[in-house]
């Protein structure tokens, strides 16, 4: 089913859609092509809450772009499920209930006292930007997984890595100062970054049907 899917999916965008087993490995991950698996059980009954966890490993995430990628997530599946905690709720039920939500034990507990059957787990995956003087890129890999709250049962996961790039290759003198310019204020753009992780999460929610129209 997820293969006839990604089929029509592919034809309707420019995003080549796969199923995740066929492109397990980040470098079997090609920039346009997003891996996903839907699991039945998630068609049995739709989740009516998703948790957004912060997204990790957090030694290799940056606060800014952790905050980037939450805003991003939780804009686009808010469109899909009736109740979304986000990141700022988060913090205050954590604040709230004195709790740490890195403790399995800890995390049922929170997902129970707000009533959430289901949170969303974020794996940052080579972060990168790239500045060589006339040319510059910025690229991020991201590995979603959406669990059942009760019992931590997988329902949905995708995989996808974006990129953006700014200059070129000039043989002139106002070329070169052209692309230089451009290609420095490309690299340190925040825009650049807050539209390349909303890209990335709007392609890979893409596939999840819309739970609210049920």
């Amino acid at each position: 089913m997820v293969l006839v899917s990604g089929l029509i999916l592919s034809a309707c965008t420019e995003t080549r859609y796969v199923d995740y087993g066929d492109a397990v490995g980040d470098d079997q991950i090609p920039f346009k092509m997003v891996a996903y698996e839907i699991d039945p059980s998630f068609y049995e009954e739709f989740p009516t809450c998703v948790f957004i966890l912060e997204p990790g490993p957090r030694d290799q995430v940056t606060a800014d772009l952790s905050r980037i990628i939450e805003t991003a997530l939780s804009r686009h599946i808010t469109a899909r499920f009736d109740r979304v905690i986000d990141g700022p709720e988060r913090r205050n039920a954590i604040e709230r209930y004195n709790l740490d939500i890195d403790d399995p034990s800890d995390l049922r507990s929170i997902l129970k006292r707000l009533e959430c059957d289901t949170y969303i787990r974020t794996e940052v995956l080579d972060p990168h930007i790239e500045y060589l003087l006339v040319w510059s890129q910025v690229g991020v890999g991201l590995e979603l997984q959406l669990r059942r709250s009760e019992d931590d049962h997988l329902l949905w996961r995708a995989r996808h890595k974006a990129r953006r790039s700014e200059g070129g290759l000039s043989l002139s003198p106002i070329g070169i100062f052209v692309d230089t310019v451009f290609s420095s204020r490309f690299a340190a753009d925040r825009e650049v970054a807050e539209s390349l992780a909303d890209d990335a999460v709007r392609r890979m929610v893409f596939p999840l049907p819309n739970t609210r129209s049920f």
